[in-house]
């Protein structure tokens, strides 16, 4: 409207129009912005919509598994250092990890499909 407006009154005045225009949409784009981001922190700080906790076991599920995996890979390296220093089974040793691993990724989808 402002740049119709300047055309229309003064066809020199056009360029002060456009700067008028252009002021106008970069404040109402700072408002947007700014006021904006105040809401969404406001509904995250108030876990509402979207950032409203689901209840979940998903926590107690970590929980368990972390567990087991505290005592499971310790495990590992122990049998890997006694049957290598023991045994001296160095050739053969590398494969303790890969099947931990898979026997270890068994167990927690077994687990997480038997929780859900």
């Amino acid at each position: 409207m402002i740049l119709i407006l300047t055309t229309v009154f003064n066809e020199e005045a056009t360029t002060y129009g456009v700067v008028a225009l252009l002021s106008l949409v970069a404040i109402a784009i700072y408002m947007f912005i700014y006021y904006g981001k105040i809401k969404d922190s406001y509904r995250k700080l108030l876990e509402m919509d979207e950032y409203a906790k689901s209840p979940q076991s998903g926590e107690k599920e970590n929980k368990i598994i972390g567990a087991v995996a505290a005592i499971v890979w310790p495990l590992a390296v122990c049998i890997f250092l006694i049957s290598g220093l023991v045994f001296n089974q160095w050739h053969i040793n590398w494969i303790i990890f890969p099947i931990t691993g898979l026997i270890f990724a068994m167990f927690s989808g077994a687990y997480s499909i038997l929780k859900a």
